[in-house]
């Protein structure tokens, strides 16, 4: 018996050193949205890899509740828009109970609802939902509802709703994000004049609109 427990020891002692090594193998359990997640899906985003991006939020997410799972949702399927997927984007939407979030969170997925649309064809619906949509209250959420609009309205072929919700979107952003937002917005009228969408005034255009028109005209040219 002595020899039996003297063989038995070195056998069991190998098992758990095989065990140890299988286990070291494997990757540990992510902490619940930690940090190190969260910024590798910024680092990816930042790489231009927006679908990897969307699959880590997706993965947080998961691995969340409440609000907190709600603003992983809403950031995968931003990333997914983003990466030209957007039945991916609703996929996500759909895995976001009706009503759940902060009003703010709300808000977000109703306004990325209206670029999934526009991203798949549905122009005339978008534009519709975005139209009926009243200007929300709080700084961040109009800077967020008027660039959604500029973006559907000068996709849609009505370039002047699109200029005036630029102008709108520049008295509710910081000074630093200025030129962003007008770099956007005459690359989007471009774009429009590129679809053969015309750049002439309409009649009784402000000064600020004809020159809007008249500088994606010129950007045309160039």
């Amino acid at each position: 018996m002595t020899a039996m427990r003297a063989l038995r020891r070195p056998l069991f002692v190998a098992a758990l050193v095989g065990l140890a090594l299988v286990l070291s193998g494997c990757p540990s359990t992510p902490r619940r949205g930690g940090v190190p997640s969260v910024d590798r899906a910024e680092q990816l985003i930042r790489a231009g890899d927006q679908a990897a991006a969307a699959a880590v939020y997706e993965r947080l997410a998961s691995e969340t509740s409440g609000t907190d799972a709600v603003e992983f949702n809403l950031r995968a399927a931003r990333a997914w828009l983003a990466a030209g997927r957007a039945a991916e984007a609703d996929r996500v939407f759909a895995l976001i109970p009706p009503g759940a979030g902060t009003q703010q969170q709300v808000l977000e997925l109703s306004l990325l609802r209206i670029q999934s649309r526009l991203a798949q064809g549905q122009g005339d619906l978008a534009w519709r939902e975005i139209s009926a949509m009243p200007a929300p209250s709080g700084q961040q959420a109009q800077a967020r509802y008027y660039e959604t609009r500029q973006q559907v309205a000068i996709a849609t072929g009505h370039l002047l709703d699109g200029i005036r919700a630029e102008l709108s979107r520049e008295r509710v952003i910081p000074p630093g994000d200025l030129r962003t937002a007008r770099a956007e917005l005459l690359a989007q009228l471009r774009a429009a004049a590129e679809r053969g969408v015309s750049l002439t005034p309409p009649p009784g255009s402000d000064a600020t609109v004809r020159g809007w028109l008249e500088a994606a005209s010129i950007a045309l040219d160039n």
